[in-house]
């Protein structure tokens, strides 16, 4: 079983600021909501970066990872293959 608040903990936290979003020319998507509850994402909430690159709001991330450890978007394992 995952050591999920260990490995949670672990992963980075940014502040959205929709300045950088307006200045991406790529954005799909997941860079203007979060795919977990679908709700878009306002101007100083906290997200989580998954080590694939997705982002979700803090919260969301954080409950799906306690049940699993891997992207809600991509499936992508968040933990490293241990050698």
């Amino acid at each position: 079983m995952m050591r999920a608040a260990a490995v949670i903990a672990t992963l980075p936290l940014t502040t959205f600021a929709k300045a950088e979003l307006d200045a991406m020319t790529d954005a799909d998507d997941s860079a203007l909501k979060c795919l977990v509850c679908q709700c878009e994402y306002e101007e100083g909430e906290q997200q989580r970066g998954l080590p694939c690159g997705h982002v979700f709001h803090q919260e969301c991330a954080d409950e799906w990872l306690g049940r699993k450890d891997v992207c809600p978007y991509c499936s992508t394992c968040i933990e490293k293959e241990k050698v």
